[in-house]
């Protein structure tokens, strides 16, 4: 009975790891290109979808960014969708295609937004051939890159002012006055050279620890000899 139940349950993990294989091959493959390193406050960009299909041809109602940006105050700041909405015209991607998508967005206007990386979070509602429903798929939230770079938001108001640093020039010495002595420090005297410490052990643990060893190896045959019994 014991050995009936573990064979249907290994048969089981089979069938659904087997399905679940299967459909994420038939899914695109989406990669995300930015159209540059450096954004500005309020400027605008365009990402890019490269959009590989496989054996399967799909259709995708709605795909899109959200963008997310870290201010100055350690919160983050999440900008709208920016995408394309297909509604009942979706776009159609045949199988074993490569169509490239460019997405459209605006980098806010804000003064509290750091200057750094950005991130982004991808959304597609895609329905593969002779599917009844959509489902809706994400990815990330990602840091922005732009062939493997880093994008970088840049925002001169939070980047912190450089502290000014006075020096004082030395007033020159007096006719009448005297050197000052010149202050001298000895470096601590440290050994390198000795040696550390070392881990020993006598001749009684090192025997305990094989008659140990021994007897658990002892053990596991007389256990395995009683099984074949």
């Amino acid at each position: 009975m014991r050995k009936k139940f573990l064979s249907f349950a290994v048969l089981a993990c089979f069938v659904v790891f087997a399905q679940t294989s299967i459909v994420s091959a038939q899914l695109p493959n989406f990669k995300s290109y930015f159209d540059r390193g450096l954004y500005e406050l309020g400027s605008t960009g365009t990402v890019v979808f490269d959009i590989q299909t496989f054996d399967v041809s799909f259709n995708i109602s709605r795909i899109g960014v959200t963008l997310y940006f870290a201010k100055t105050d350690g919160t983050t700041f999440e900008t709208e969708f920016f995408g394309k909405d297909y509604g009942e015209n979706p776009l159609q991607i045949p199988a074993n295609n490569k169509t490239l998508l460019p997405i459209n967005f605006i980098i806010p206007d804000r003064t509290d937004i750091k200057s750094g990386h950005f991130a982004y979070l991808f959304e597609v509602d895609i329905k593969p051939e002779n599917a009844n429903t959509y489902s809706h798929e994400t990815y990330g939230p990602e840091e922005a890159t732009i062939y493997q770079e880093y994008c970088i938001i840049f925002n001169p108001e939070s980047l912190p002012s450089p502290t000014p640093t006075s020096e004082s020039s030395p007033s020159p010495p007096s006719a009448n006055s005297s050197p000052s002595p010149t202050a001298t420090t000895t470096p601590e005297n440290t050994d390198y050279d000795k040696p550390g410490d070392t881990i020993t052990q006598n001749p009684t643990e090192i025997a305990l620890i094989a008659a140990i060893v021994i007897a658990v190896v002892l053990g596991i045959i007389a256990i395995w000899a009683l099984k074949r019994k």
